[in-house]
Formats: structure tokens, sequence, C-alpha cells
């Protein structure tokens, strides 16, 4: 059932997008800051895939330099 309802929808965290998780943990940690590793390696992903990020929380997002959508604003940020 999960496959069916998700086939095609989740992308796979590999190894281009580790390239991105690094280089992006390595900036944080360069600037002074701190990154989740589960948020760092979600921007990673959507980097790797030119996907555009949707979460409900944007703010652990906001630093790190990726595309993202409020969608509870509905527009882009």
């Amino acid at each position: 059932m999960f496959e069916e309802d998700f086939s095609g929808r989740i992308l796979p965290f590999d190894s281009g997008a580790a390239i991105h998780y690094a280089e992006k943990v390595a900036a944080s940690e360069s600037a002074g800051g701190q990154i989740d590793i589960a948020d760092a390696q979600i921007v990673a992903t959507c980097i790797q895939h030119e996907a555009v990020l949707a979460p409900r929380n944007i703010k652990g997002f906001g630093a790190l330099s990726v595309e993202t959508i409020t969608w509870e604003m509905g527009g882009y940020r």
C-alpha cells in the first residue's frame, strides 16, 4: 500500500544529495551556526533534485538557501 500511494513521489537521499548536505553543514558551522541533521538532509535532497520545499514550519530552513513555498499562505517565500 505504501509503495502504491507514494510511488514516484519520494526523492532519494543519494550521493549527490550527500555532497549538498556536507556543503550546507560546513557552511553553517563556519558561520557559527548549528543545523539540524534532518533539516540539512531535506534541504540537500531538494537541492539535488531541484525540488521546492514546502515545510509546515519554515524557521529551520530560512538560512539554508533553498527555495521554499509556504503552503499555509499559498505562495512562494
